[in-house]
């Protein structure tokens, strides 16, 4: 289209860079980076881009415009109502591949000393989970569920967790979308420091800290905790993340398609 006609502008959104979308192998792996090599030509000649982490911005150079934004929160999760009190599980909802750490979680949630709480998992990955649940009462393997009711876990849940930590690569590249999903629920979220998620986040969740048995202590530490103490967390998170979420967002890619044309 640029080279067809004269003053057509390209604004790219990058919302994940192909090589690390997901592990590869023989002729998939093949495709996908000739894919990947498509795709850095056509964005590196866009006007403006946007994407979820600065990171991600940072490997296409020249002379572009570049924006970042982490995600848009659709109205629907801002009008869901809040809990008055919570239940005792911790809940995850959302991939269930290894890289994303929800199978070390279960690992450090079942060795650590917690009582009287059950740990829920939303996804899509049957087999392994339908073993832990079936050997771990406490382990509760819910499939893939309908966005409504999961939803709905969430706002009733004692903590909601993000186990990826930061030792790949990718994480640095990535923004996970149930991080903007999971504040909207008022429910406090326990989750490891990433390097693709800005400071100002942090303030609003329980940080893992780093080390072998950290995660096992944390989880024992928040257990603890009264309901006073977590739901003024997670409204806290719900309040920042409304107040930042469409409007702010898009205005940011407004302003730099028109600069100070916009109004």
């Amino acid at each position: 289209m640029k080279l067809l006609k004269k003053g057509v502008r390209l604004r790219v959104i990058v919302p994940d860079l192909s090589e690390y979308m997901g592990v590869r192998t023989g002729v998939m792996k093949f495709n996908f980076d000739m894919l990947s090599r498509v795709s850095y030509f056509v964005v590196s000649r866009a006007d403006v881009i946007v994407a979820i982490t600065a990171q991600v911005l940072s490997v296409f150079q020249g002379g572009l415009k570049k924006v970042v934004i982490e995600g848009i929160a659709h109205e629907r999760y801002v009008s869901a109502g809040d809990a008055d009190s919570r239940k005792k599980y911790f809940l995850y909802s959302g991939t269930l591949g290894r890289r994303y750490g929800i199978r070390n979680f279960i690992d450090f949630f079942l060795g650590g000393g917690i009582e009287n709480f059950d740990l829920l998992i939303c996804g899509d990955d049957r087999k392994y989970f339908e073993a832990m649940a079936s050997t771990h009462p406490r382990v509760k393997f819910l499939e893939q569920l309908n966005l409504s009711v999961v939803l709905n876990f969430q706002r009733n849940a004692k903590s909601l967790t993000n186990p990826r930590n930061n030792e790949l690569v990718f994480t640095r590249y990535s923004f996970p979308s149930k991080i903007i999903e999971y504040m909207l629920s008022g429910t406090h979220m326990l989750m490891y420091e990433l390097d693709g998620i800005p400071d100002e986040y942090y303030e609003f969740c329980f940080l893992i800290p780093l080390g072998s048995d950290r995660l096992s202590t944390k989880l024992l530490e928040v257990s603890k905790l009264s309901d006073d103490e977590l739901l003024a967390k997670g409204y806290s998170a719900k309040r920042f993340i409304v107040e930042k979420m469409p409007g702010v967002q898009v205005h940011k890619l407004l302003e730099e398609i028109k600069g100070d044309r916009y109004v």
